[in-house]
């Protein structure tokens, strides 16, 4: 929602390193910036570098965790939701993963680097999929890098629901370990998933 208004940027830290530089590089920005925390990374410890330490918001810095020959670019959006870290060391050899840093302004120029290598994209955002970032990431891809792609474009949003509170409904109807695995493994076969949208139901009519 944030990144939709221009002159906005919008930063979205993965880990207590990156915490620390976005938080720093915010407050010394020119433009407004959009701070956004995952509930789940609360409590996530790590190393974090003593002295100043800045990443620049100028152009999103995507920083691929790992290199290599692989088959598919996993970016996940505003991590690590559902486990989605676990995922990542999961899937070891089957994905590239790139940490997200800034949602607004895109990397675009890594991300499609990436792409070429991999010729495939699997796109996991914690979001609904309609009218979000993950939908946008897709469509920069096309844009950018139609002749790259190998596959389909895959994508793997929360269901169309209302966020549910009860811990097991909310791995439901999230991106868990699991679905996340599958969902890569069907974009390299060329079938990625479909997401669910929101259905309409017609009211019944009423009784007499």
């Amino acid at each position: 929602m944030w990144a939709h208004c221009p002159g906005l940027i919008v930063v979205v830290p993965s880990n207590p390193a990156d915490a620390k530089a976005l938080f720093k590089t915010a407050l010394r920005a020119d433009d407004p910036v959009i701070f956004l925390e995952h509930k789940s990374l609360l409590s996530v410890k790590g190393p974090v570098p003593v002295g100043e330490h800045y990443i620049s918001l100028r152009a999103s810095q995507c920083g691929a965790r790992r290199r290599g020959y692989y088959h598919c670019l996993l970016r996940p959006l505003a991590p690590p939701f559902a486990g989605g870290r676990r995922a990542i060391g999961r899937a070891k050899r089957l994905l590239r993963s790139d940490r997200p840093a800034d949602d607004r302004p895109l990397d675009v120029e890594t991300i499609v680097s990436s792409v070429a290598k991999t010729g495939r994209l699997l796109v996991v955002d914690e979001a609904h999929a309609m009218c979000g970032i993950g939908a946008e990431l897709a469509a920069i891809v096309m844009e950018h890098a139609f002749d790259e792609l190998d596959a389909p474009v895959g994508r793997l949003h929360t269901d169309p629901v209302s966020q549910p509170f009860s811990p097991v409904l909310e791995d439901a109807v999230t991106a868990s370990v699991e679905k996340i695995v599958a969902a890569a493994r069907s974009v390299i076969e060329g079938r990625p998933p479909i997401q669910r949208r929101a259905v309409v139901r017609r009211a019944s009519p009423p009784r007499r």
